[in-house]
């Protein structure tokens, strides 16, 4: 339960500053979000959790991405051990962020 807690307050606070003015700031709020994403996926936290705090979203672009990129990340393999598990989310939020800017945002 202690991480879904730490995964709803980053979130939210990613979530809340989607008004980011410039291109590398939108992408890089995204490859957070991919990260606390795969941080969920990796520790277990249920899909359905997390497509519920997606939904939140007050802007309907961010909640469609966030659905998307909950579902690619668990398409993802799930690691047993913490040094896999760190590699799988770091790798997930870079390919996040440099998809997001190599598209010019979401």
């Amino acid at each position: 339960m202690p991480r879904l807690v730490a995964f709803i307050i980053a979130l939210t606070a990613i979530t809340t500053s989607v008004h980011a003015s410039t291109l590398d700031e939108v992408c890089q709020m995204m490859g957070r979000f991919a990260e606390e994403t795969m941080k969920a996926r990796q520790h277990g936290i249920p899909l359905q959790k997390v497509l519920d705090i997606a939904a939140k979203s007050d802007v309907e672009i961010m909640r469609k991405a966030l659905r998307a990129m909950a579902i690619e990340a668990w398409n993802q393999s799930r690691y047993g051990t913490e040094e896999m598990q760190d590699r799988a989310i770091g790798e997930f939020r870079d390919q996040v962020q440099m998809t997001c800017l190599q598209q010019g945002g979401l």
